[in-house]
């Protein structure tokens, strides 16, 4: 499954990209993490004409076309980093993913287009820049890069976007430029362990005006219930009794159609698509 990450930045200059505390200017990309995340400094290091995020530049992160905000282990996702800002016509960027556990590495970052962004490491983590030929912008005011981002294998918890910045005003010099930066907070999406709990229900049938679902990981007790339609609006919601690995959902006041029963049983969650008639 291929979906789209849009990663909206606007203005950090890069009349040379320098990042970290060492003097100089890196048009071809630092090889320094400089993105922010936590342990790292920022391109203002060196270009400080102007304090951190203090220009009139926007930055933003859309995740999936603003469709998702969630990763599904293993999935590549198309991710586009845009920096606008006035008439600049040199920028730059870097980005890292982490996992908030730990702060080290989430996932892989892929090229996509290798004349215009490039990757390194450093310290353990991984990180794509722009090249000297994706600093210009095919257009005054807004560059573009894109590229890929593999979501781990496995469900590592929430992981972080850190997206460093900058609008330069090409002088050749660390001087005038703006530095920016912006993070994403993406949460695994639990539905697909829901699917893999789905294979454990045994049986889901409807009878005297109840759906009634049977499955051993049902733990007797009150569960929690959720019903919504396929607009997404909830129709119901209620705690119900599961007696015997069994639970009788009342359906006879729904309206014919297609319904997402969503049930917690203890630490157990459910998702059910039926139809009802």
């Amino acid at each position: 499954m291929k979906t789209k990450i849009f990663l909206t930045v606007m203005s950090f200059g890069i009349a040379a990209l320098i990042l970290l505390p060492k003097a100089g200017s890196y048009t071809s990309g630092p090889t320094d993490g400089l993105t922010g995340a936590p342990g790292e400094n920022t391109c203002v290091g060196c270009h400080d004409t102007y304090s951190l995020n203090s220009g009139s530049g926007i930055d933003s992160i859309i995740f999936d076309n603003g469709l998702s905000s969630t990763y599904i282990p293993g999935n590549t996702y198309s991710i586009s980093a845009m920096i606008q800002q006035g008439t600049a016509t040199k920028f730059g960027f870097q980005l890292t993913v982490l996992k908030s556990s730990d702060n080290m590495t989430a996932g892989t970052l892929v090229l996509t287009d290798a004349s215009r962004t490039k990757l390194f490491t450093d310290g353990g983590r991984s990180y794509i820049v722009h090249t000297s030929a994706g600093t210009t912008a095919p257009t005054a005011g807004i560059n573009t890069w894109s590229f890929n981002w593999t979501a781990p294998s496995t469900n590592v918890g929430q992981v972080v976007f850190y997206l460093v910045t900058m609008t330069t005003n090409n002088n050749s010099s660390t001087s005038g430029d703006y530095v920016y930066t912006t993070s994403l907070t993406v949460n695994p999406n639990t539905t697909t362990d829901i699917a893999e709990k789905n294979a454990e229900v045994k049986s889901i049938k409807t009878l005297n005006g109840n759906l009634i679902v049977t499955t051993p990981d049902l733990n007797d007790g009150l569960c929690e219930v959720t019903v919504s339609d396929v607009a997404g609006k909830l129709v119901l919601s209620a705690h119900i009794q599961a007696q015997s690995n069994m639970l009788k959902i009342p359906v006879k006041k729904l309206q014919r159609g297609v319904y997402l029963f969503t049930i917690q049983s203890g630490e157990n969650v459910f998702t059910i698509k039926e139809f009802i008639d």
